[in-house]
């Protein structure tokens, strides 16, 4: 097991390939794709479209390290003092 879903971590796994039932479950929720911080209440929301950190080069590993485990979100690690009602962050589906 790799991660929360079970198979190799290490088969022919192709980032590329919205037929991977791994990507299609990640990626079937909405709310996998969207974090929203809030802060003070003062009418002001920024939104940062977020990269999902995977090529082509990269397998199942990177892939559950990224987006399951760390649940990661390009941005919000250099938006931490924005400070506005909502900061939205919103994970680009498609894979590079």
């Amino acid at each position: 097991m790799c991660g929360d879903i079970e198979t190799d971590c290490h088969d022919n796994w192709e980032t590329l390939d919205w037929n991977n039932p791994d990507i299609k479950e990640v990626y079937a929720s909405e709310e996998s794709n969207i974090k929203i911080r809030t802060g003070k209440k003062d009418g002001v929301a920024y939104i940062y479209f977020s990269s999902n950190a995977l090529y082509k080069k990269d397998d199942r590993v990177d892939f559950v390290s990224k987006i399951i485990e760390n649940n990661r979100f390009e941005w919000e690690n250099i938006t931490l003092d924005v400070d506005h009602e909502k900061v939205i962050y919103i994970r680009d589906v498609w894979l590079s």
